[in-house]
């Protein structure tokens, strides 16, 4: 997220001349993305840090298989392109 923020930020201040009006369509760009990814963080932790017992046993005969599954599901995330020559409006 880090990578992407500093990526997106530098577009934005190469293409629009007023830094506040770069910041602001900054925030507005990555809002969605940002929150999507939160989302979904905060939704893996509780699965990971269950300390239910049945929940730790569930997460213990599941993971092996749920761990290519998952990251499937979360290919959105890693295989997320920027490209640098795209002007940003």
């Amino acid at each position: 997220m880090a990578m992407e923020d500093a990526i997106i930020l530098a577009k934005c201040l190469r293409d629009i001349p007023n830094w506040n009006n770069a910041f602001e369509k900054f925030e507005k760009l990555r809002k969605e993305r940002t929150e999507k990814i939160v989302k979904t963080s905060e939704q893996s932790g509780k699965f990971m840090t269950s300390t239910n017992p049945i929940g730790k046993l569930f997460r213990r005969m599941l993971l092996p298989s749920l761990i290519k599954s998952y990251a499937k599901r979360l290919d959105w995330i890693f295989s997320y392109k920027i490209d640098w020559d795209e002007k940003i409006k």
